[in-house]
């Protein structure tokens, strides 16, 4: 098969990889109207697949891939460019990531979801057990202390990885709840706070939990691209804005709350109501004057017969979690500007700089049960290259540690125990090394010592995939 490589796709952003400049707002280059046209909202059916990424089901329910869930290299790299402005690097490095580590049965297609059918994904290459999708990917790609989703190995359940926890949801959902209508905004600190709240959940709950240096860029590339990625643009934000309505849409939740209904005054004169959820309204004048930092953002009361809706979190919300329907909004903008490694660095070296906790605990996991965290010898691991952690502050040294354990590492670690011959998925992966040049990556020694992470129960279950294979 023809190599996909980012050798020539680089250069644009090669020459300024720091820069983040966005323009002004474009509604004609920006905006998509879903409400009618191919691109409508159309929900899965029972036998369409969908998994882990709510972008990718969102993707495939608006038909910018196929709706079945199984898509091609290219398929991917186009629907991530065009809907989400996603960088030619990103997309291709997730793309060739995805696809290889999925079990891919020609090293081309790969399911969103669940393992796929044979007459859908036609297998050209022999593997070691049935192609698995990208849910499957376990350590290898998707990693523990997702922003909605949950750890495997907490309850041992494929679902958990694959379907919104609402606990986990509401965490975050309720992080703007004291904001007033039009100010709530799940930014990139809101996303940072969340980050280091959920590593802290996972170590605290999960025995088995492992966050290997990979698995780090992925668990804060999840949470900023819920805002990077998802978030809204208009000519009043025109960096984004990510408020409650399109927070919930983007992840197929519904929310209601029983606290409320009417626009009603508390004991203090102050508004008590679903602010957020009603966003589509403009706020009255005295309802302005009036909005306090306590208001809840449920939506609308909720509905008496529909038991679907579950309490969750601490606020008094309940939500309901349509599994798979993850939607765009019917009128959303993208990102002006495409999302690269690089600037996706920078955000991730801010959390690091934040929140010193998610440093203390990558690259490690849990060894004798929960909160039993061990963190790696860098400079071990590394042979040297990376001396220390705080060297991973400086520079895109920590896009490289991650990025060269997933490429450099990949074969030997997940590929030669999926396929009889894992050389084709392996080269598939080994076409983004120009990344490494891009980025000014510190060179390698030799192999990274992979042996080292044996020590970890985590990393050890995901080589086997028990959960998938039974």
């Amino acid at each position: 098969m023809k190599l996909h490589t980012i050798a020539s796709l680089v250069a644009g952003v090669n020459a300024f990889p720091y820069l983040d400049k966005r323009r002004g707002f474009d509604a004609s280059e920006q905006c998509f109207d879903l409400t009618s046209g191919e691109h409508k909202f159309f929900p899965p059916g029972p036998k369409d697949l969908r998994g882990p990424c709510p972008g990718l089901n969102a993707l495939a329910n608006h038909n910018y891939i196929p709706h079945n869930g199984i898509a091609s290299f290219q398929q991917l790299v186009d629907a991530q460019q065009a809907v989400f402005s996603v960088g030619n690097d990103i997309r291709h490095l997730l793309s060739a990531y995805g696809i290889a580590m999925s079990g891919s049965g020609d090293i081309n297609l790969m399911s969103i979801g669940g393992p796929p059918s044979e007459d859908l994904a036609p297998l050209t290459v022999q593997l070691k057990h049935k192609p698995l999708g990208l849910g499957s990917e376990h350590v290898a790609f998707e990693s523990d202390a997702s922003p909605t989703r949950g750890d495997l190995y907490t309850r041992n359940s494929t679902k958990d990885v694959e379907q919104v926890i609402l606990e986990n949801f509401a965490q975050l959902y309720e992080k703007q709840d004291g904001e007033c209508p039009g100010s709530a905004n799940y930014d990139n600190t809101v996303m940072g706070l969340h980050r280091v709240e959920r590593v802290k959940d996972s170590i605290a709950r999960n025995s088995d939990f492992f966050l290997s240096a990979f698995g780090a860029i992925a668990n804060g590339a999840a949470h900023h691209f819920i805002f990077e990625l998802m978030a809204n643009h208009t000519a009043e934000n025109p960096d984004g804005i990510m408020d409650p309505v399109t927070l919930a849409t983007m992840f197929a939740v519904e929310v209601c709350d029983d606290r409320c209904d009417d626009e009603v005054y508390d004991k203090k004169d102050q508004w008590h109501h679903s602010w957020h959820g009603r966003s589509n309204k403009e706020p009255s004048t005295v309802r302005d004057s009036l909005c306090h930092r306590g208001a809840n953002h449920g939506h609308p009361k909720c509905p008496k017969d529909d038991y679907d809706f579950k309490p969750a979190g601490s606020h008094g919300h309940k939500y309901k979690y349509k599994v798979g329907h993850d939607r765009i909004p019917d009128y959303w903008c993208k990102r002006p500007t495409e999302l690269t490694v690089a600037l996706l660095n920078k955000r991730l070296i801010q959390d690091l700089k934040d929140h010193p906790t998610i440093l203390q605990h990558m690259n490690g996991g849990n060894t004798q049960g929960p909160n039993t965290f061990k963190q790696l010898d860098i400079s071990k691991y590394t042979d040297g290259v990376y001396p220390d952690y705080d060297f991973l502050l400086q520079d895109n040294n920590f896009a490289c540690l991650g990025l060269n354990q997933a490429v450099f590492d990949a074969k030997g670690t997940w590929l030669d125990k999926m396929y009889v011959n894992g050389t084709e998925a392996d080269e598939l992966i080994n076409a983004q090394t120009p990344l490494f040049e891009y980025l000014g990556c510190p060179t390698p020694k030799g192999p990274f010592w992979v042996e080292m992470l044996e020590e970890f129960r985590g990393f050890r279950r995901s080589q086997s995939w028990e959960l998938w294979l039974g």
